[in-house]
């Protein structure tokens, strides 16, 4: 059950994109033409990617090893477990998770962590716990939309 709240900013998201993510993927750009996120979470950060390291976004869900999968958490690994055959990065990885993620996650998730990410809204996540919910007030959605 998660019970503990983290609070993903956009300063830090933009921050770990630009001077950690594309350095850390930048040497192994060679081995993929495409990149490709599943919608909504890993969105932001698969653009980032796809412009920075010339990768073409890929638009669906791979069929080819030389795409490149992104996403903002491995919590379960229920999502990435789809793709095998895909190299993956995520910037939070569970190691609770039935799966790890090709390259290093930059942080490590507990297993009772929620991290709340600035381009998601509280009242659109129906499988966010309740008492999760309730820790996200008012003050810190402004300090999220904030730059």
């Amino acid at each position: 059950m998660k019970t503990k709240l983290t609070v993903y900013y956009w300063p830090q998201f933009l921050k770990d994109a630009y001077y950690r993510i594309v350095p850390l993927l930048k040497p192994h750009s060679h081995k993929y033409s495409h990149i490709w996120s599943p919608p909504r979470g890993g969105l932001s950060l698969g653009q980032i990617l796809a412009y920075e390291l010339s990768f073409k976004y890929y638009p669906k869900p791979p069929d080819s090893a030389s795409t490149l999968i992104v996403d903002n958490t491995i919590d379960t690994g229920k999502t990435l477990s789809q793709f095998p055959k895909n190299d993956t990065f995520t910037i939070f990885y569970n190691k609770s998770a039935c799966i790890r993620p090709t390259y290093p996650a930059l942080y490590e998730q507990a297993e009772d962590e929620w991290i709340f990410f600035p381009w998601e809204n509280p009242e659109d996540l129906d499988d966010m716990p309740e008492g999760i919910r309730t820790l996200i007030t008012p003050e810190v959605i402004k300090k999220l939309r904030e730059f």
